[in-house]
């Protein structure tokens, strides 16, 4: 049998199964078309976290360390790096914790982020705190230092950004990144304002430049305050170094 002849006996068969033939050949459309969209999502959800990760930077280490009989070791392990300044760039806190953030009408109580709860930055509800803003996502908050910005590769926008004088004093002050600056403040200069957290006024003096552009979920949408300032946030909260 030549492949001519194979040909016509092929075609001769479909035409005569064709609802059978029709059928094949969804199923196998299907498969295909199934495969390639679980590859494509799978081969972009990694470009997605390789991208984060390689924002995040390649030079760092990170490290848990405790209090212990009430002992604070951060200091000490500051200036032990301080010490090191050739071979270290920076040491910070890089604690998250729970906080309701109030900047004129806006609340991060009010956020949900269309009706999904994100976690780590703040209590909030799962449908958005009653329905006030659904689909903006609160900032998640952080304790640092000093070097908070170098040692997660920030750069200063506008502003300045913490100094180790509102460490040792104890200020009242934040950074904001530029999706939080954008949510509380749109398109508004955010520095030399104040914000109440759980109450307490925080003037903000800095705007991390923008990282993430892309994503709602971004690094972009924090606030940093001075890990002195755990001591009225979060006084029970144990911080980890990094």
């Amino acid at each position: 049998m030549n492949i001519t002849q194979a040909i016509k006996m092929a075609i001769k068969s479909i035409l005569s199964n064709r609802g059978r033939s029709m059928l094949t050949m969804l199923g196998i459309i299907i498969g295909i078309a199934s495969v390639m969209t679980i590859v494509s999502t799978v081969n972009g959800s990694n470009l997605e976290m390789q991208k984060y990760y390689e924002s995040l930077g390649t030079n760092k280490i990170n490290e848990s360390a405790y209090e212990w009989n009430n002992k604070v070791i951060f200091d000490e392990l500051y200036d032990y790096c301080d010490s090191l300044s050739v071979y270290v760039l920076g040491v910070t806190h890089n604690a998250t914790f729970g906080a309701i953030v109030v900047y004129g009408n806006k609340s991060s109580a009010n956020m949900g982020g269309g009706g999904m709860y994100y976690g780590g930055g703040m209590a909030v509800s799962m449908d958005g705190g009653g329905g006030g803003m659904d689909n903006v996502y609160p900032p998640q908050l952080y304790f640092g230092s000093d070097q908070y910005a170098i040692c997660n590769n920030f750069q200063i926008a506008q502003g300045r950004d913490l100094s180790k004088i509102d460490i040792d004093s104890y200020g009242q002050v934040c950074v904001l990144g530029a999706r939080a600056a954008q949510t509380f403040f749109d398109y508004a200069d955010p520095v030399g304002k104040e914000i109440q957290v759980n109450g307490n006024p925080f003037l903000v003096i800095g705007v991390y430049a923008e990282k993430d552009p892309d994503s709602d979920w971004s690094m972009d949408n924090i606030i940093v305050f001075p890990y002195t300032a755990s001591r009225l946030l979060a006084p029970d909260q144990q911080m980890s170094e990094f």
